[in-house]
């Protein structure tokens, strides 16, 4: 019965073997590294130069071991295609998981991204409500006295200390988006636009001569050293409020 081989690595190895030869020995008879004798043997291309090299090495291997060159080097560029094919069909799903895996993960860390952000929005105006203003000049109890402001954030009273020690002081503050328009004494517009929640304005008393906001349940007003309080209802606008004369 005629031994079918599989393909030329096996026909080398074969002849390599009834020679009784190591890879040691013919690498050092034809000047081939004996990690490529083995790779060849094994149509391990991925352990393999360039084709054009590889090529050179199994015609010299297959004439070292009495097979002929030629025959060899076009086993060799056919079986060797079939056997990158069945590589790149067996990789395609395994890349194709992994690219899947990754998008996925992505996906998922972006949504618990964008839950935490969601919840402690949802916590912070919860919080904000609480301890908020119910009504019109609500006072807000949270808010810190200067004395523990100066204990317990030394930094903020450093920076701060003017408009906390002097009584005549405005710092108005949005707890959410609105329009604010603000006159001096003399009617002018000195400030108008859309503050965003928690941006605030500093000013002095004396010099304002009314205030104006769309909605009234969105702006915060402290003087001095008075606890700061809501001056109107939730959306409801309030125009040229001044009750700092």
């Amino acid at each position: 019965m005629q031994k079918t081989l599989s393909h030329i690595g096996i026909e080398l190895r074969d002849a390599r073997i009834e020679l009784n030869l190591s890879f040691s020995d013919v690498s050092e008879d034809i000047k081939i590294q004996a990690k490529f004798l083995e790779s060849i043997e094994c149509l391990d291309l991925y352990e393999l130069p360039s084709i054009a090299y590889v090529l050179g090495y199994v015609r010299s291997y297959a004439n070292f071991l009495g097979i002929d060159g030629n025959y060899a080097v076009d086993r060799f560029k056919n079986e060797s295609k079939n056997v990158t094919t069945r590589s790149l069909q067996k990789s395609k799903p395994l890349h194709k998981a992994k690219a899947l895996n990754k998008y996925f993960l992505v996906i998922c860390f972006s949504a618990i991204i964008v839950l935490f952000i969601t919840l402690l929005n949802s916590k912070l105006f919860s919080l904000t409500a609480n301890f908020g203003f119910n009504g019109v000049n609500s006072e807000a109890d949270y808010i810190l006295s200067p004395s523990e402001l100066e204990s317990y954030f030394p930094i903020y009273w450093k920076k701060n200390f003017n408009e906390y020690s002097n009584p005549g002081s405005i710092i108005l503050e949005t707890i959410a988006p609105t329009w604010v328009e603000i006159k001096n004494i003399n009617g002018k517009v000195i400030f108008s636009k859309v503050m965003i929640t928690s941006e605030t304005w500093k000013g002095e008393a004396k010099d304002i001569e009314a205030i104006s906001v769309r909605d009234g349940g969105a702006l915060k007003v402290k003087k001095g050293f008075q606890k700061s309080y809501i001056i109107g209802e939730r959306g409801v606008a309030i125009i040229d409020y001044n009750p700092f004369k």
